[in-house]
């Protein structure tokens, strides 16, 4: 039986692994100029982002034009963009990927510490 569930577990474990967060994948996406699965600093610095800050100080970033929940929310400077996408890019390409970019927002939202 145990055996059973262990397996039932690392079934489950990677068929979870390829689900991507629907609020973020929007926000890649639209970063994402050219469709071409990364997101460069080229396409994160001509985006207008923001940084909302919520009561219990988690901050989160969203494009400007997206309709912002109760917090405070500040524009995003080249270098916090810059600064993000050097905390996001772990194999240190110079681009973002779609799965590094879930990795860093694992419930839909890119939550970020400045």
């Amino acid at each position: 039986m145990k055996r059973i569930l262990a397996g039932v577990s690392i079934v489950l474990l990677a068929a979870c692994a390829h689900v991507e967060p629907a609020g973020d994948g929007q926000l890649f996406d639209a970063l994402d100029d050219n469709q071409d699965g990364m997101v460069t600093m080229e396409e994160l610095g001509s985006e207008d982002l923001v940084v909302e800050t919520e009561e219990d100080g988690h901050k989160e970033v969203h494009q400007a034009d997206d309709a912002q929940p109760a917090g405070s929310a500040s524009t995003m400077t080249f270098e916090q963009k810059r600064k993000l996408l050097e905390d996001i890019d772990s194999n240190r390409d110079g681009s973002i990927s779609r799965p590094e970019w879930n990795r860093a927002s694992p419930d839909g939202y890119m939550l970020w510490k400045f």
